[in-house]
């Protein structure tokens, strides 16, 4: 991810610690696992993985459930991945930095809003 910005840091934006790439912002990173981990709970509940490979590999399982239930994994996935990436984008180039509670609190408004609220837990 270096070699796209204009990043002096290699350092997570989102945590300060490892290496940013993306085994680490999407699988390792502290900040981004406590709100996967807000979205996804109960039955819904995702394992820690130490890989992208592992998690991809069990994310594509899970698609492969009853239609309704896979567009409501894919769904939560998405909005996960792409309110993290813009969260570390606006943090890199010096926008308002939101905390992790602020950031679950508009995904999941997202989520019931596309979704409905009895397709969310």
């Amino acid at each position: 991810m270096q070699k796209w910005s204009f990043q002096e840091s290699m350092s997570c934006v989102l945590c300060g610690g490892g290496v940013e790439n993306r085994q680490h912002l999407f699988v390792l990173c502290p900040f981004a696992r406590q709100i996967l981990d807000a979205l996804f709970t109960g039955p819904m509940q995702v394992p820690q993985f130490q890989t992208w490979e592992a998690m991809v590999s069990w994310l594509l399982e899970k698609y492969n459930k009853q239609v309704e239930e896979a567009e409501t994994w894919r769904f939560i996935w998405q909005t996960w991945i792409s309110h993290t990436w813009r969260e570390r984008c606006r943090r890199l180039y010096g926008d308002k930095v939101r905390g992790s509670q602020e950031l679950i609190s508009g995904m999941k408004a997202e989520i019931v809003y596309v979704l409905g609220r009895d397709r969310v837990n």
